[in-house]
């Protein structure tokens, strides 16, 4: 039975290591590709940026020259939100005690005026003293993330909720959608957008997010349910 127990331990091993190799190397050439694209745009943004610039100043700002600039702006936040997922993937040191309370408390009290603007209800409900070992700064850009993804696709209301069960951080963020029900956990793959996606929108946001939750132990999960889109992140 000894034998057995170990020979179908070595059996799992060699089958597992067979399965995922070929899914490790597509996600180290696709790592490879965001770095290589990374460093291929920095270089010709520049160039147009400068060039536009000079242009104004010889000429005066014109409406081509504006669309040139925002359309710059545009790429160079592209470019620079690959270069933080690659960073981020790469250096997961520096964890520190972080309070999600105060963090969560500040993302939601700096964009309350850009809910009000645009006629969405917020609510929350955010726990007292709830606190991680973790990246602070991850932690950071993935509230500013989970509350650019409810200012963006939020229909009339978005929520979010922050508690702490049993010694595990619990996030929910919610808004209502149009999106049909069922679970939609590839909004967290790089690239990938819902149906329901603004065209400036890369698949990167929540793909970062990912990353942020795998670098704690933790899971996450998306879903539509009963005309909700919810987000829930366990850490």
């Amino acid at each position: 039975l000894f034998r057995s127990l170990i020979l179908s331990y070595l059996l799992l091993r060699l089958a597992a290591k067979r399965v995922f190799a070929p899914l490790e190397e597509a996600d180290r050439k696709q790592q490879q590709f965001i770095t290589q694209a990374e460093r291929e745009f920095k270089l010709p943004l520049t160039v147009i940026s400068a060039g536009v610039e000079v242009m104004e100043r010889e000429q005066g700002p014109t409406e081509n020259t504006k669309a040139i600039r925002r359309q710059v702006r545009k790429m160079t936040a592209l470019v620079r939100k690959l270069g933080t997922l690659t960073v981020f993937q790469a250096d997961r040191s520096g964890k520190s005690r972080v309070d999600l309370s105060a963090l969560w408390r500040d993302a939601l009290e700096r964009n309350r005026e850009r809910f009000e603007r645009r006629n969405l209800i917020l609510e929350s409900q955010i726990g007292e003293n709830v606190t991680v070992t973790g990246l602070a700064d991850a932690l950071k850009q993935t509230a500013d993330e989970l509350v650019e993804n409810a200012l963006t696709y939020a229909k009339h209301r978005a929520a979010f909720t922050l508690t702490e069960e049993n010694g595990r951080v619990r996030l929910r963020a919610e808004n209502d959608t149009e999106l049909p029900e069922g679970s939609v956990d590839q909004v967290f793959d790089r690239f990938t957008v819902l149906e329901n996606a603004a065209p400036d929108r890369t698949g990167l946001g929540l793909a970062y997010v990912k990353e942020t939750v795998k670098a704690h132990n933790g899971r996450a999960s998306a879903r539509v349910t009963d005309g909700t889109f919810v987000l829930e992140l366990e850490l």
